[in-house]
């Protein structure tokens, strides 16, 4: 690769980690379970780490390698555990979606129930946290888009408080209508507002 010619080795393994990836994608699980192994060798510890052996992990679960599988997912567990690095909800959506696959492959139908359940709850909390995220960009935008800046006003108040408190782009027509829709949660927000 140009990237190592020039020095580059982290460029180099993510580059090979989105390889494996496409090739996963492609269900061309050799060539993908090659590229992660390549990527294994140089991923720094913590983060790069976890997601190469997630995705080893999922090649060898392709190639029907179940106890190879098994042993990559663990040692996410394992490591995450020991510290200093924690799973983040993104490398845990990725996990447990290939946990429940392994356990239904595996006739483990009850763990591949728990493990699917868990990722049902993962990808629940990411859609609040990407839309307050979101919010928290918007509110302090004069132009935002009304309509979003509105929808997301009337979501759940971790999501809207930012947009109550700050946003410009609410009516005195959207705060009278969340004031009496939404929760008192709410209008304590919209109380507290600059200029009401």
């Amino acid at each position: 690769l140009v990237s190592e010619k020039n020095g580059h080795g982290t460029a180099a393994t993510v580059l090979r980690m989105i390889q494996s990836r496409l090739h996963a994608q492609a269900f061309d699980f050799e060539e993908a379970r090659e590229l992660a192994l390549q990527s294994l060798v140089r991923a720094r510890e913590g983060f790069p780490r976890f997601i190469t052996l997630i995705m080893l992990g999922e090649a060898h679960l392709g190639l029907g390698e179940h106890d190879r599988a098994a042993d990559c997912f663990q040692e996410v567990i394992e490591r995450s555990r020991e510290g200093p690095y924690r799973l983040d909800w993104i490398f845990h959506l990725p996990l447990y979606r290939a946990l429940s696959q392994l356990c239904m492959e595996r006739g483990d139908f009850d763990r591949a129930r728990q493990d699917a359940l868990l990722l049902c709850q993962l990808a629940e909390l990411v859609e609040v946290e990407a839309r307050s995220h979101v919010a928290k960009l918007l509110a302090p935008l004069e132009r935002a888009p009304g309509n979003v800046v509105t929808k997301l006003a009337h979501d759940e108040i971790e999501v809207a408080a930012p947009l109550l408190e700050f946003s410009s782009v609410l009516s005195d027509d959207d705060l009278i209508e969340i004031v009496a829709t939404q929760s008192e949660a709410h209008r304590v927000v919209i109380a507290g507002r600059s200029t009401v």
